[in-house]
């Protein structure tokens, strides 16, 4: 759909006046579009602040520097999209489908993804700082050098996701699956990965220092050049070769796996 046809459509839908004009920037702050179907739109740079847009289809739309700051986007369809460097701060996407978008550089600081489908995104760049991700779906999503400071992660899948320089400084990881997650250079100073699974994930020369690995899994993960001063670990899970649970003394972690 292109920026005519993307016109045309919310004509229909009873949102702009006819008229259409090539270079105007479409200002759709505060409008009622829920269950609108706006799939492959061209809405790039669109003013969508305070957006009600509640179970909207935008799969394959672009949105590249929109401006959806406070937007309610809730189970919204978004899978393919295009949102690079939009603003979206403080929004509402609780259990929207975001599979495959792009969110490169995109602001969502503050931003609500509980439950959310992220799998196979590009978040890379992206700023995620105090976002709430708890239970949301990042299999396999690229992540490089995203800024995760302070964000919520419990629960939520990163298994496969490339997390390689992102700053996780203060993130709530407690209970998060991370097997096979790159974390090449990132940060985790002072981290939660309480009881986390970290199978056979990459964590060379990443920073946690004052961290917290109490009951995470380490099965196989590869952890040379790691940075672990400080950090607060009494017992680790293990799955192989059979389930238990290993206890450390104080500081005795550290002196292990350093």
């Amino acid at each position: 759909m292109d920026r005519r046809e993307t016109w045309d459509q919310l004509v229909h839908l009873g949102i702009v006046p006819k008229g259409f004009c090539e270079n105007k920037i479409l200002k759709l702050g505060k409008v009622n579009l829920t269950e609108a179907n706006l799939s492959g739109a061209d809405l790039r740079e669109a003013d969508l602040k305070e957006t009600y847009l509640h179970k909207i289809n935008l799969r394959e739309a672009n949105l590249s520097g929109a401006d959806l700051r406070e937007a309610y986007i809730n189970q919204a369809d978004l899978r393919g999209a295009n949102l690079w460097k939009a603003n979206l701060r403080d929004v509402n996407l609780g259990d929207a489908n975001l599979s495959g978008a792009n969110l490169g550089k995109a602001n969502l600081s503050g931003a609500n993804l509980s439950g959310a489908n992220l799998s196979k995104v590009n978040l890379s760049g992206a700023d995620l700082s105090g976002a709430n991700l708890s239970g949301a779906n990042l299999r396999e999503a690229i992540l490089i050098g995203a800024d995760f400071k302070g964000a919520n992660l419990s629960g939520a899948n990163l298994s496969g996701a490339n997390l390689s320089g992102a700053n996780l400084n203060g993130a709530n990881l407690s209970g998060a699956v991370l097997n096979q997650a790159d974390f090449r250079g990132s940060q985790l100073v002072g981290a939660n990965l309480t009881n986390s699974d970290l199978t056979m994930a990459v964590l060379m020369n990443a920073d946690v220092t004052g961290s917290t690995l109490s009951g995470a899994c380490l099965d196989y993960a590869i952890m040379s050049g790691w940075v672990i001063k400080d950090v607060k670990c009494t017992h680790i899970s293990q799955k192989t070769p059979m389930v238990r649970v290993i206890t450390f003394a104080e500081h005795e972690f550290r002196k292990k796996y350093t």
